[in-house]
């Protein structure tokens, strides 16, 4: 809950004004109304000049405001109605974007941190993603890829202009894939979640974070204290104030404190935010999609993405389908997709698989596997090269515009019929040996497992 000034509202109590009181603390009286507006930022000394003229304490001149999370609002707020973040090895400090407790893996490539996969869009050189990705300490790669030629040669011109999006999308991922992290998440309930960046000293520090108002003041001054009167490293200075920082005891923070914000809503939204990101985001040759994943459908193909019914091959030659479908049992679920099936009845995802292969086969194997499926689409073997009608018919029975479905298959067929239907389509090479040709169609998204379908539904 952030915090707001009741200056006016004492003054009126007392019957003076509010430029009675700026001349009483020697502040011009329109460089104090702009001090008390959303954007001031006054320092301890000045809050507490206030204060005493008004002869109230400190803590008396805020007022808490409804719990509504502004980002990008500059704002105070009290240590009581907060939950802090600050070291890695805090209660809550895996909720930084530095701690290597909990990785995100996109695209099949491990980042080890929230952190790296933030830093890798900053950059559109596939070369320069390689190297930061090599790097597995998330500090020292800021350090590194943030500073220097890296930044001033190669570092998007207009991060700024997305780099907020960007960090939506990066906690987005990261609450998807570690459920300890959103457990640890959960636990703040209540609270606003708050970066502590009283010891940060970069320009951001109090974008990201919020800084504590009276520590501030007294780290400052022990710093300069210890930098005039003992012959201390920076190094040993920090490590000095570092020591002490436990017990200068709590008062108020200000800053903007967006990823703390960011994380609340994250928390209140159950994992979901809205972004937006320019539409030439790439992760080693893979896109990122511009928006979240609204898909409320999945159109499978059936065979070698599914199903592998190698066995049944013979008989289906010599058109003996009983020997085919006594043949059922025999046929292989491709691992993983059990965990799929699962997530896609939770989410209440409607399914239809466009096949060539007989429906009533398609029926009889996904009741024996429990495969979900709403609509099965079969169309005639001597269509065998297109399945545009196919999938066409699947997206009127769905009753579900293309924008929010998804198609799975392993070859060129399934994605000239999904891209003509304009589709999003993704290739499953779990068995497939369609790469080249997949690629060669214009198919720039592909998946090795098939668990990795659910992070696909979620891109």
């Amino acid at each position: 809950m952030r915090i707001e000034f009741r200056i006016d509202e004492i003054c009126r109590q007392k019957g003076i004004t509010l430029k009675q009181v700026a001349e009483g603390v020697n502040i011009h009286p329109v460089s104090f109304t702009q001090l008390l507006s959303c954007k001031g930022n006054p320092t301890f000394d000045t809050l507490s000049k206030i204060a005493s003229y008004l002869n109230v304490d400190v803590s008396e001149l805020f007022r808490q405001s409804a719990p509504t999370i502004e980002l990008n609002k500059w704002e105070i707020y009290d240590y009581q109605d907060v939950v802090t973040f600050r070291k890695l090895d805090d209660e809550y400090g895996a909720l930084s974007n530095m701690s290597r407790q909990f990785g995100i893996k996109l695209f099949d490539i491990q980042f080890i941190a929230s952190e790296i996969l933030y830093m890798i869009a900053g950059f559109k050189d596939k070369s320069i993603q390689e190297e930061l990705l090599k790097e597995n300490n998330p500090t020292k790669a800021k350090r590194i890829f943030r500073h220097g030629d890296y930044l001033r040669k190669h570092w998007r011109k207009d991060w700024n202009k997305f780099n907020l999006e960007w960090m939506k999308f990066c906690i987005v991922q990261k609450y998807k894939q570690n459920p300890q992290w959103v457990d640890l998440l959960n636990s703040t309930k209540g609270k606003l979640i708050l970066e502590d960046s009283t010891m940060q000293t970069g320009f951001t520090s109090s974008y990201w974070g919020a800084k504590d108002i009276l520590k501030s003041k007294l780290i400052r001054e022990e710093r300069s204290y210890l930098k005039k009167n003992i012959n201390l490293s920076k190094e040993e200075i920090e490590k000095q104030i570092e020591e002490i920082y436990p017990n200068l005891g709590n008062g108020y923070f200000q800053g903007v404190n967006t990823m703390g914000k960011l994380l609340t809503l994250l928390r209140d939204n159950n994992g979901k935010l809205d972004y937006k990101l320019p539409d030439d985001i790439y992760i080693l040759g893979n896109k990122i999609p511009s928006t979240p994943s609204t898909i409320k459908g999945i159109i499978f193909d059936f065979d070698n993405t599914l199903i592998e019914r190698n066995i049944s091959e013979p008989s289906r030659l010599k058109r003996d389908w009983k020997s085919v479908f006594m043949s059922i049992p025999q046929f292989t679920l491709y691992g993983g997709l059990d965990k799929v099936f699962k997530y896609i009845r939770d989410s209440g995802i409607i399914v239809s698989i466009v096949s060539f292969c007989k429906s009533d086969l398609i029926e009889e194997t996904c009741k024996h596997f429990n495969i979900p499926f709403d609509f099965i689409i079969t169309q005639p073997q001597a269509r065998k090269k297109d399945k545009t009608e196919g999938i066409k018919r699947a997206l009127e029975k769905m009753n579900i515009h293309p924008n929010e479905v998804i198609s799975f298959g392993d070859s060129d067929i399934d994605y000239r019929a999904s891209k003509t239907n304009n589709i999003r389509f993704v290739g499953c090479l779990w068995d497939s040996k369609n790469k080249e040709l997949l690629a060669k169609s214009g198919c720039d998204e592909f998946i090795e497992t098939p668990v990795d379908i659910i992070k696909s539904i979620n891109m």
